[in-house]
């Protein structure tokens, strides 16, 4: 969505080292703390559900599985397009918020991702977001003269 809606170059700059630092960082989770959890799709239950959806929740879980988990990327990007689109205008806000709370609570259903996983990614998002609005604001250094 940010690629297409967001009108300003600046914003959509702040966005795209957001989302590369937010990818870095997760990486470097993914290796150093790898989060697995095979035993969360076992919760998962198609019982009650119709053919299709249980069709669909189980082609989900073969091409998606439990690894690399924490922080969550589904959340965590779309943390940052909500970020990207209100920034862009506020009258993206509720839009926003609904897609998320959305994503937030489907990888949780779907047994994607844990709870803990959820919330490691908004506050991925959030910090990475931060870290890159405060690392654009900081003074440039300036070009030293040229020796006399």
């Amino acid at each position: 969505m940010p690629a297409v809606l967001l009108q300003s170059p600046a914003l959509f700059r702040h966005t795209a080292y957001s989302y590369s630092l937010l990818i870095a960082f997760s990486i470097l989770c993914f290796v150093l703390v790898p989060a697995e959890a095979p035993q969360l799709r076992t919760q998962a239950n198609s019982a009650g559900l119709d053919p299709v959806t249980a069709w669909a929740l189980l082609q989900l879980h073969a091409i998606d599985p439990p690894r690399n988990l924490l922080p969550s990327l589904h959340v965590s990007l779309a943390a940052l397009a909500s970020i990207a689109l209100v920034r862009s205008n506020a009258r993206w806000r509720v839009p926003a918020i609904v897609v998320l709370a959305t994503i937030v609570a489907s990888v949780c259903l779907a047994k994607q991702h844990t709870v803990a996983d959820a919330a490691a990614g908004l506050l991925a998002a959030w910090l990475c977001d931060r870290l890159v609005r405060r690392l654009s604001r900081a003074p440039r250094p300036r070009p030293l003269p040229p020796p006399p």
